[in-house]
């Protein structure tokens, strides 16, 4: 089972690592970072999945900023692919030296399990 990296109290809910199975990764671990107060940033998850190839792929979750920016965009450096997503309560970068179709699934399988729902 998946393991719960945020409570309550940095959230507002738990936060569970997605389940990236359909895509061919499997958690391989996480860790809760504390803040950096120099930049105001809270807690953070750093959250890692490998596939049956080696190939890995983190996710690195925040809550959203006070001053939120975009709520989406893509990057490359070095052949190391990095896809951002935020809402008006956390944000998510997902980053691996995937192929771009690669990580544009992976990236909307996590955003579909973390964006925040009304309970059912």
């Amino acid at each position: 089972s998946f393991a719960v990296l945020f409570g309550v109290e940095a959230f507002g809910r738990q936060i569970v690592a997605p389940d990236l199975s359909a895509q061919g990764f499997m958690l391989v671990g996480g860790r809760v970072l504390p803040p950096i107060a120099e930049t105001g940033t809270g807690p953070a998850a750093q959250i890692m999945y490998q596939n049956a190839t080696a190939s890995r792929v983190t996710l690195y979750i925040t809550a959203a900023p006070a001053s939120p920016g975009k709520a989406s965009e893509n990057g490359s450096a070095k052949g190391v692919e990095a896809y951002y997503w935020a809402d008006k309560n956390i944000t998510c970068t997902v980053v691996g030296d995937l192929p771009d179709p690669v990580m544009a699934a992976l990236t909307r399988s996590a955003v579909e399990q973390l964006s925040w729902r009304p309970a059912a």
